[in-house]
């Protein structure tokens, strides 16, 4: 949520654990001054975890969610939702941990969406078909050319 000029500094000071009584897990420990800045790290706004909920502009909210309704109105940004803990910059400890796919499985998933549109595409008749015809001849050639192994380096 908010603006392309926005940064999300996150929590300032304890590490990211649950707060009492909270079910969320990625909500900061009671204390923790949570500060959003602009990209150039000015102070846009600010909130503080305490018991009971978060804190902003001496306003105790139920959830980050409130507290981050409550900045953008003040920041004057349009948005009739905000997901909190985006808005300030909170990242789930547990998702930034897990292991990132490998090369060889990122490239597995994009040619089975690939070739799930071309199953789509190849449906098409006429004009339209031949044009997805020869996009599959070009495909076909750079695939080919990608792996074909590299060229001798020049003897000097």
């Amino acid at each position: 949520a908010g603006t392309g000029d926005d940064a999300h500094a996150g929590a300032q000071g304890a590490a990211p654990v649950r707060a009492p009584g909270s079910p969320d897990p990625r909500v900061p420990a009671v204390g923790t001054l949570i500060r959003r800045t602009d990209r150039h790290g000015a102070l846009k706004c600010e909130c503080r975890v305490v018991e009971g909920g978060i804190d902003y502009k001496g306003k105790i909210y139920k959830s980050l969610s409130g507290a981050g309704r409550a900045a953008m109105i003040d920041l004057g940004l349009k948005s009739s939702t905000c997901d909190g803990f985006a808005f300030w910059g909170i990242k789930d400890a547990a998702a930034h941990a897990a292991p990132r796919k490998s090369a060889l499985d990122s490239l597995t998933a994009a040619w089975d969406r690939y070739r799930e549109r071309l199953d789509a595409a190849v449906k098409l008749s006429g004009d339209e078909r031949a044009q997805v015809q020869a996009l599959i001849d070009s495909h076909a050639g750079a695939l080919r050319d990608l792996a074909a192994p590299p060229a001798p380096a020049p003897v000097a």
